[in-house]
């Protein structure tokens, strides 16, 4: 079984051996949208981490590794709630003491909104103008 997961943070780990493969499990509701973001060359790690996420039966619904000299970037909308997983590995199945990963993954909803009075404002120079500009804060899906 998986580890469960709280949303908004981090995962950190390494392959200590070839061939090794790492899930972590964490629920998430439909229409949600989370990124996924490798970081390891960044790092210095040798990793070439491939993401994949999976659905409760095992299937593949999306996948992302590097691109070129950047860590890989996965950003997914869930489509019904449930339980998934992200799967993680290095891409050619090498492990050992320096092959180490951080997966940084955040809700990709914002967690406010601005509105303001005002779609634009005309200032001649040297003037002045008030817009009031109102702020929602609230909690990001999770």
């Amino acid at each position: 079984e998986a580890p469960a997961t709280d949303l908004g943070g981090n995962l950190n780990g390494g392959f200590q051996s070839a061939g090794v493969v790492v899930h972590f499990g964490f629920p998430a509701k439909k229409g949600q949208k989370l990124t996924f973001t490798a970081v390891t060359r960044s790092q210095g790690s040798p990793t070439d981490l491939l993401m994949g996420l999976l659905n409760a039966k095992g299937a593949k619904l999306a996948e992302a590794e590097d691109s070129g000299t950047q860590d890989g970037v996965l950003t997914y909308t869930f489509p019904a709630d449930g339980k998934y997983f992200l799967a993680v590995e290095d891409l050619h199945q090498r492990g050992g003491q320096a092959f180490a990963y951080r997966v940084v993954y955040s809700s990709a909803t914002p967690a406010f909104a601005l509105t303001a009075t005002a779609d634009h404002v005309n200032v001649p120079a040297g003037g002045t103008a008030a817009v009031v500009v109102k702020a929602k804060i609230g909690r990001a899906h999770v």
